[in-house]
C-alpha cells in the first residue's frame, strides 16, 4: 500500500482548512489514514469525491446510530480537543454541526473547568513525587555532587523522569486553560477575530510526542525491575533500544528526527557496554555480622558498591568498584568529604548532648575536599595507592577500587586493608 505524509502545520488547526485539504487529497486518490502530533498519513486508492467532517460531540451508542443513518464513517481521532474525523461518500450529506455556536460548545466541553482541575491535581501529585525524590537525593550521601551521581545514577534518572512528567502536566494545564479561554472568547464574541496561541499548542505537541515515545520503554523497564534485579546499565541499554524503536516507528515521516536520535543515543549505548566490565564487589569484611536489611548494594552505570550504614552502632563499611580510575578518584574524594562530615557530626552531637544543647544540620556542614583533607592524616600502605584516616574512618583507593570503613584499632585497620587488596 502506497503512503504519503503531510506535515501538520499551524494553518491546519483550522478545521475548515483541514477539511478542504482532505477533500482535495481524496480527489487526487489520497485518503486520510491517521494523524499524529506532527503529520497526517494518507493511503493511495482510486480518486473519489468525499465529504469530510470534524466532530467534537461526546460519542454515545445513540450518537453512533445517528452517524450511521447520516452515512458517516469514522477515520481517526484528531487533535487534543477530542475531535473525530469522519467521511461521507455523499458530498451533499447533512453537516454534523448546524451552526458554529454548537461546534464551539462541543469543543469547550473538552476543556471544561473540571478537566482543568483534574489535570492540575495530577500536576500537584507529580510535583509531590519530584519533591519526595528530591529529598531522598538531598539527604543521601553528599548532596548534588558528581560523587552521588556516580553512585546513585538510577535515582537521578528516576527524578529526571518524574520532573519531565511534572513539566508535561504543568504545560498541559496551561494548554487546557489557554484553549478554554480561546474558544470561550470565540463563543462569546463570534464576530471578533481571536488568534490561536500556537506557541502553547506546539510546545505541548512536542512534549506530548516525547511522552508518547518514552512512556512505553519506561513502563517496560519499571515492570522488569520489579521482578528482576539487574545492573542499571542493562536498564539503560534496554531503554535506549526501546526508545530508538519507538522513535523509528513514531517519526517514520521525519527521517531527520530518526537519524539525529540514532546519532545521539547509539554511541551512548555503545559506551555503556564498558559498564559490564565493572567487577562484582567482594563481600564486606564484616558481612556475617549484619542482617541483609542493613547491607545495601548498588549497580550503577558508573560503579558497583556494597555497603552498610549503621552509624549509631559505629559500623560503617563501603566497597566500591568504579568504571575507570578517573571515576574512582572522584568517588574516593567524595568518601573523604562524606566521612569527614559524619565524623564531625558525631563528635558535635556527643558534645551537645552532654550539655543539653539542640543541634541541626547547619552545625556540621559539608566541607570541600581540600578542607576535609586537612582533618585527616595520610596513611602509607604498600597495598593501596592512597589512603587517609581520622579517629574513626579509613578511606583507601587502589586502581578502580575504593574502600572505606570504620575501625577500632591499628591492627584492625591493616587486617581490613589486606582483606580487600592483598
Amino acid at each position: 500500500m502506497m503512503k504519503k505524509y503531510k506535515k501538520l502545520t499551524n494553518d491546519l488547526f483550522n478545521d475548515e482548512k483541514l477539511i478542504q485539504l482532505l477533500e482535495d487529497e481524496a480527489k487526487n486518490g489520497w485518503f486520510l489514514k491517521g494523524t499524529s502530533e506532527f503529520y497526517l498519513t494518507f493511503r493511495k486508492d482510486e480518486p473519489k469525491n468525499l465529504k469530510y467532517q470534524i466532530d467534537y460531540n461526546k460519542i454515545t451508542d445513540e450518537y453512533k446510530n445517528v452517524l450511521k443513518q447520516l452515512g458517516y464513517h469514522f477515520v481517526c481521532g484528531y487533535g487534543y480537543e477530542g475531535g473525530m474525523i469522519y467521511y461521507n461518500e455523499d458530498i451533499h450529506a447533512e453537516d454534523l454541526y448546524s451552526d458554529e455556536q454548537t461546534r464551539l460548545m462541543s469543543i469547550i466541553y473538552n476543556y471544561r473547568p473540571s478537566v482543568i482541575i483534574s489535570n492540575a491535581f495530577t500536576t500537584l501529585l507529580r510535583m509531590l513525587m519530584v519533591y519526595i525524590f528530591y529529598k531522598d537525593i538531598y539527604y543521601s550521601s553528599y548532596p548534588f555532587s558528581i560523587y552521588n551521581f556516580f553512585i546513585n545514577t538510577t535515582r537521578y534518572l528516576f527524578i529526571l523522569f518524574w520532573t519531565f512528567s511534572f513539566i508535561l502536566d504543568f504545560i498541559k494545564t496551561i494548554y487546557l486553560i489557554t484553549m478554554y479561554r480561546y474558544y470561550s472568547k470565540q463563543l462569546n464574541h463570534p464576530y471578533s477575530f481571536q488568534p490561536v496561541n500556537y506557541q502553547v499548542i506546539n510546545t505541548y505537541r512536542i512534549l506530548s510526542a516525547v511522552d508518547t515515545i518514552t512512556i512505553f520503554p519506561i513502563l517496560t523497564i519499571c515492570l522488569i525491575a520489579v521482578f528482576i534485579d539487574l545492573p542499571a546499565v542493562f536498564y539503560l541499554d534496554l531503554g535506549i533500544i526501546l526508545i530508538l524503536i519507538a522513535i523509528l516507528i513514531y517519526t517514520h515521516a521525519y527521517k531527520k528526527v530518526a537519524i539525529i536520535s540514532i546519532i545521539i543515543l547509539l554511541p551512548l549505548s555503545i559506551f555503556s557496554y564498558d559498564s559490564y566490565s565493572i567487577p562484582d564487589n567482594k563481600p564486606l569484611y564484616y558481612n556475617n555480622n549484619f542482617e541483609k536489611d542493613y547491607i545495601n548494594t548498588t549497580n550503577s552505570i558508573f560503579s558497583r558498591s556494597i555497603s552498610t550504614y549503621i552509624f549509631e552502632e559505629q559500623n560503617y563499611e563501603n566497597n566500591i568498584n568504579a568504571l575507570n580510575e578517573d571515576i574512582a578518584e572522584i568517588l574516593f574524594k567524595g568518601e573523604i568529604i562524606s566521612l569527614d562530615r559524619n565524623y564531625r557530626k558525631n563528635k558535635l552531637i556527643d558534645e551537645y548532648q552532654k550539655i543539653g544543647k539542640d543541634y541541626d544540620e547547619n552545625d556540621y556542614p559539608y566541607l570541600s575536599f581540600e578542607q576535609a583533607l586537612q582533618n585527616m592524616k595520610e596513611l602509607h600502605h604498600p597495598l593501596v595507592d592512597q589512603a587517609y584516616y581520622n579517629d574513626n574512618y579509613v578511606i583507601c583507593i587502589k586502581d578502580k577500587q575504593v574502600v572505606s570503613f570504620q575501625y577500632s584499632s591499628p591492627d584492625q585497620m591493616n587486617t581490613i586493608i589486606e582483606y580487600y587488596f592483598k
